[in-house]
């Protein structure tokens, strides 16, 4: 359902592509091949993700707003990673 989905928000060709865990529920080569596309978006269109996997995040985000009780945006994945050593979980 979630490859459907996604067609169907990119048919209109659309500025911006807002995704909410765009590969839940889909097994590992599913999600992987969601990813290997929204890569390819990378640079063409503007992508707004909510997602909770850091794999996703840091392959695919250029800029990450994690919100827990205040928002925090990390622009490196140093700074994710510092960010989640203390334990912080979004």
């Amino acid at each position: 359902m979630q490859k459907v989905l996604l067609a169907r928000a990119l048919m209109p060709d659309p500025i911006l592509l807002v995704l909410d865990e765009p590969t839940a529920g889909l097994d590992q080569e599913s999600s992987k091949g969601i990813c290997s596309y929204l890569k390819e978006l990378k640079g063409k269109k503007t992508m707004l993700m909510v997602t909770h996997s850091v794999e996703e995040m840091t392959q695919l985000c250029d800029r990450l707003v994690c919100v827990n009780l205040r928002v925090s945006i990390l622009s490196s994945d140093d700074l994710l990673c510092s960010h989640y050593s203390f334990g912080v979980y979004h």
